[in-house]
């Protein structure tokens, strides 16, 4: 948010830049840092800007405000709904740039199925997340990458909490059923 950036003096860096890490305790949300994901008071993640979105606008609607997680074939990131004035996350496929021209139609094919499977599926069940809308972003530099609009949900992650020090559940091996019943 515009509050705790200039608060912090923090505004949109370029990946590799350092600087000093400030506090925010104006603000409850988190925000990208030339460290990681910072969180009032502590730093949360390591995870690296690559595009170098966060602070832009996209869509005409999304405020892109932190880098989240990166994975295999994608980038997540926080960003804050304009229209509705809620926070949601933003799913970006990065993989197309690793792959041949040939193939970036089938990708996309299937970047969409996931996006109409998984709005299909969380219109029936309170325990996936939300799909909100899919998009194209084209970077500065040409790059094309397709995102979905997900719900934004405070917490920690799965794995975050089977690994902390202070989960009672750390380490604990299961049977395939009990895990199941833990899904249910």
């Amino acid at each position: 948010c515009e509050r705790e950036r200039a608060s912090v003096g923090e505004g949109p860096r370029r990946a590799g830049q350092r600087g000093a890490i400030a506090c925010a305790t104006a603000c409850s949300r988190a925000f990208s840092c030339t460290r990681g994901l910072w969180h009032p008071g502590r730093l949360v993640a390591t995870v690296v800007d690559p595009y170098q979105l966060v602070g832009k606008q996209i869509a005409d609607k999304y405020t892109i405000e932190a880098v989240i997680d990166r994975g295999g074939y994608g980038l997540v990131y926080r960003a804050f709904h304009e229209v509705l004035r809620v926070p949601v996350a933003l799913k970006f496929f990065t993989g197309l740039a690793q792959l041949e021209e040939d193939q970036h139609d089938l990708l996309l094919e299937r970047f969409a199925q996931e996006g109409a499977l998984l709005t299909s599926l969380s219109t029936r069940s309170a325990n996936i997340v939300q799909a909100r809308d899919m998009g194209m972003l084209t970077t500065e530099d040409g790059a094309r990458l397709p995102f979905l609009v997900l719900e934004w949900l405070e917490g920690r992650s799965l794995e975050n909490l089977l690994h902390a020090k202070d989960s009672p559940d750390r380490g604990k091996t299961r049977e395939w059923r009990e895990t199941f019943d833990l899904l249910d």
